[in-house]
């Protein structure tokens, strides 16, 4: 990879690694130290990198990063000051895009990391096991069975809320 197109994946998938890593780490200064420290990574290795794998490198790397800092999170206890949840009574006059987060919330962490990466951020099955190192039906599965939580999760939060 060249100087030329290093650039042009900054440009191109810094917003997307961004929003990856706010959406599974939930804390904006997490978020951007992690992006800039897989940019890094990528720096490191262009020569090793190929312009048409950067991308899989840059989300299997922002996801290793992402991993680190969660045990690092949990090793000093800050997991609870860091997260915070609202509930359906705090917040009845909520968006689309709330409801969604709200629901993207209750979901185990690795549901969440795998619906996020095929519905929000578009990748294909076979990218999401290669980014999570799962296998391709394990992928299929766990989506599968995340959407089916939402569901639920859905009709509960409206049946709550009517």
């Amino acid at each position: 990879m060249t100087e030329k197109e290093y650039n042009i994946c900054v440009n191109q998938f810094s917003d997307m690694v961004y929003c990856y890593l706010l959406k599974n780490i939930k804390n904006t200064e997490s978020a951007k130290d992690i992006t800039q420290d897989t940019f890094i990574a990528l720096w490191t290795h262009i020569d090793a990198v190929e312009l048409q794998k950067a991308k899989a490198f840059l989300f299997i790397t922002a996801h290793n990063f992402m991993i680190n800092e969660f045990k690092r999170i949990k090793r000093t206890d800050e997991l609870q000051e860091n997260v915070s949840y609202t509930t359906a009574e705090e917040n009845k006059n909520f968006e689309n895009s709330d409801f969604v987060d709200k629901l993207l919330e209750q979901l185990p962490q690795h549901y969440r990391q795998c619906i996020i990466l095929k519905d929000i951020d578009g990748f294909s099955y076979e990218e999401i096991s290669q980014i999570l190192k799962l296998t391709l039906s394990a992928v299929k599965n766990i989506i599968l069975r995340a959407r089916v939580m939402m569901k639920e999760f859905a009709l509960k939060e409206i049946q709550n809320n009517k």
